[in-house]
């Protein structure tokens, strides 16, 4: 093994990392279906054509706002799920040539660095993705710069 780093995550970064994750996942989706369906009431209107189209449109667009509220707030219940009621937990990362060792006080997790699909680096945490809508927090306070540039260049430009 490399080196073990144990850190605590609080239920501030988590949800700091939930609202990170999810923007980011779902943001640019939204902004591109924005601008997509701007430019279909635009030339409806410009057009003079049915007031009707424009406003389903529009009511359609607005619906999904409190979907992705719903969505928004069950990804955070279960991220916070994993702190099962404490205020924060320790984590310890064992740093390894082909993997990466996962420890908590509940579960022990191995995986390969191949298997990362990314990597989202914000200014207090990075977000090991480990699939399309899952991921591993990593506070970088508390992290070396050789461990951040070791995990950086094992997980590569992925994601």
């Amino acid at each position: 093994m490399r080196q073990s780093i144990t850190i605590e995550v609080t239920e501030e970064t988590v949800r700091h990392a939930a609202f990170s994750f999810f923007t980011r996942f779902i943001g640019l989706k939204l902004l591109l279906l924005g601008a997509v369906i701007g430019a279909i009431v635009y030339a409806d209107i410009s057009r003079h054509q049915s007031d009707n189209f424009t406003l389903l449109i529009t009511c359609a667009y607005l619906g999904l706002l409190p979907w992705m509220a719903i969505q928004y707030r069950r990804h955070l219940r279960k991220s916070l799920a994993r702190l099962a009621g404490q205020k924060s937990y320790q984590v310890t990362y064992g740093l390894e040539e082909k993997k990466l060792k996962v420890t908590s006080e509940t579960d022990t997790k191995t995986v390969k660095w191949s298997d990362f699909t990314g990597l989202w680096r914000f200014r207090d945490y990075w977000l090991l993705r480990t699939s399309r809508t899952g991921y591993l927090i990593l506070p970088v306070g508390t992290v070396g710069a050789d461990d951040l540039t070791f995990i950086k260049n094992k997980i590569g430009k992925k994601g």
